[in-house]
């Protein structure tokens, strides 16, 4: 297991893990280089930064270790058990961070409700030229201001920023 994926699992920051790994497998870390431990080394790491309460307990508030101890100079203490015990958890806390964003994934529909006067005059079909651009902004600026609607500024690449109307706004304004 690498670092990054540690921090990912323990929902920690990778500097914390990398402190950690380094405090206890200095020899495993080299500068530049992803850092990959055995999973029974990571589970050591995961204990202990559970000890210093950085990660939170799992839902049955015990890390799926034999006995609960696990000494660092004796890795070998942990089963095969132990091992398939915390990739379900690992696997079992993911998906139940995932799950509802799969589950409520949804078309993105994108509706542009406001418009600037030249990108709604393209949009219908229609080519304006600028002084009647600026007179119907005027317009438009004023009917938005009676009805209360927002007037947005939109980024320009000719003018800088320039208003822009809501469609319905934009509807009235162009039929005039």
């Amino acid at each position: 297991m690498t670092i990054k994926q540690m921090a990912e699992v323990s929902g920690v920051s990778t500097e914390t893990v990398s402190r950690k790994v380094k405090e206890m497998y200095p020899d495993r870390v080299t500068n530049g280089r992803p850092t990959n431990l055995i999973q029974t080394e990571a589970i050591c790491v995961m204990t202990e930064l559970r000890k210093k309460n950085f990660v939170e307990p799992l839902q049955n508030e015990k890390v799926p270790l034999q006995n609960d101890k696990l000494p660092i100079q004796n890795a070998n203490v942990v089963t095969k058990s132990d091992l398939a015990a915390f990739g379900t958890a690992i696997v079992s806390e993911m998906m139940k961070q995932f799950l509802p964003l799969i589950q409520n994934r949804q078309p993105l529909m994108i509706e542009q409700d406001y418009f600037s006067i030249n990108g709604y005059a393209n949009k219908i079909g229609q080519r304006i030229a600028f002084s009647d651009a600026l007179a119907i902004g005027r317009m438009a600026g004023k009917l938005s201001r009676e009805k209360g609607t927002e007037i947005r500024k939109v980024d320009d690449e000719r003018y800088g920023t320039v208003n822009s109307y809501h469609v319905d706004i934009l509807k009235e304004v162009f039929l005039v």
